[in-house]
């Protein structure tokens, strides 16, 4: 039997908590696409394994390692859509933040081929990554 969607994510974001990013990848495609919205220091488009790793090593560089994204709830449709629910907190330049996200996965073949995230409050989240 096959693992879910839904499992195969919460080990690769428990993997992204650890800092283990060759398991992150592992569970992604060679050809991933991420979207993350906003006009900040790290909104854009992130194509491949490349991309996408630059994208983690971003955000802790900008958060001097602080960056931490928490799933609080998975749902899988059975179709290779998954919405997790999760709780990113940071610090940066004596600044903290803590907001909520929704990240939105597709998933073939039990790899991840795109990633798009939400965000409750994208102002405050441009400002904090300005």
């Amino acid at each position: 039997m096959s693992r879910s969607n839904a499992a195969i994510l919460q080990d690769a974001l428990t993997a992204f908590g650890r800092g283990d990013f060759p398991a992150v990848l592992a569970a992604c495609h060679e050809d991933i696409a991420c979207h993350i919205p906003g006009a900040n220091l790290v909104s854009g488009d992130y194509t491949g394994h490349q991309e996408f790793l630059g994208f983690f090593k971003k955000l802790g560089e900008l958060s001097a390692g602080t960056i931490k994204v928490v799933p609080r709830e998975f749902f899988d449709n059975g179709s290779g859509a998954v919405v997790v629910l999760v709780t990113i907190s940071a610090a940066r330049g004596g600044r903290e933040i803590s907001f909520d996200a929704v990240q939105v996965w597709r998933l073939e073949d039990g790899r991840a081929t795109s990633l798009r995230y939400f965000y409750a409050n994208q102002a405050e989240l441009d400002a904090f990554w300005v």
